[in-house]
């Protein structure tokens, strides 16, 4: 899903930003397990699409402790829990 201005203000409004500046290198080591993941689920020779990781990431991003410690001290429900 492409983050429009008002995914991202809303994001910022949580400080989702500052979650994501504190465990960079976590996250971003995420994206790459989805990505070979995802990869492994393919014909050979097939793209994988954003949107197939996106699926893998939202569920392995939803476990995470620190994504639920955020939601939990701010309140935020919805798909987590």
């Amino acid at each position: 899903m492409p983050l429009t201005a008002e995914i991202i203000k809303n994001l910022e409004g949580k400080s989702f930003n500052a979650l994501y500046d504190q465990h960079e290198e976590k996250w971003r080591g995420m994206v790459t397990t989805a990505e070979t993941y995802v990869r492994t689920c393919l014909p050979q020779g097939q793209d994988a699409r954003p949107a197939d990781v996106a699926n893998i990431l939202t569920s392995a991003v939803a476990l995470d402790t620190h994504f639920r410690r955020h939601c939990e001290n701010r309140k935020i429900h919805g798909d987590t829990g």
